[in-house]
């Protein structure tokens, strides 16, 4: 899938994209990366970064 996205997805947002373009200083020093390719370099694993840790017992 290419772009579509919705909020029933916003689990797996990137996910809905091939391409995406990671932070840079400017546009210009922009670079597109694979979504297939930024997975593999991730370790090939994906992180909900909008899930709160639940708490330990200690804290």
């Amino acid at each position: 899938m290419t772009g579509d996205y919705s909020a029933a997805d916003s689990r797996v947002a990137l996910k809905a994209f091939d391409i995406v373009y990671p932070p840079a200083d400017s546009p210009n020093t922009s670079v597109e990366i694979l979504v297939k390719r930024l997975f593999d370099l991730a370790g090939e694993r994906w992180v909900d970064l909008c899930v709160l840790r639940k708490e330990s017992a200690s804290e």
